[in-house]
């Protein structure tokens, strides 16, 4: 069975926050589960195992991206 998934942003240009929550209206505004940035190096990782008290099967979720420079974000995304 699977016990983890990771969605991964390779960065190329620009930075970017990432944001993973329940709720579209509240992700980006704290009402997230799972958080990551540029700030970490260039290949922004967010991995979750279905041990973490945040998960639930059979719920969506929601991911908001937000560039936080100037520089337009290219990005390679993936959710393995």
């Amino acid at each position: 069975s699977m016990d983890n998934w990771m969605l991964r942003a390779i960065v190329a240009t620009g930075d970017l926050e990432i944001y993973i929550g329940l709720n579209p209206d509240t992700v980006d505004k704290g009402g997230h589960n799972w958080y990551a940035s540029t700030a970490t190096g260039r290949d922004v990782r967010i991995a979750v195992k279905t041990t973490d008290p945040s998960f639930h099967i059979a719920t969506y979720y929601y991911v908001y991206l937000v560039s936080t420079s100037n520089a337009d974000s290219q990005i390679k995304l993936s959710l393995d």
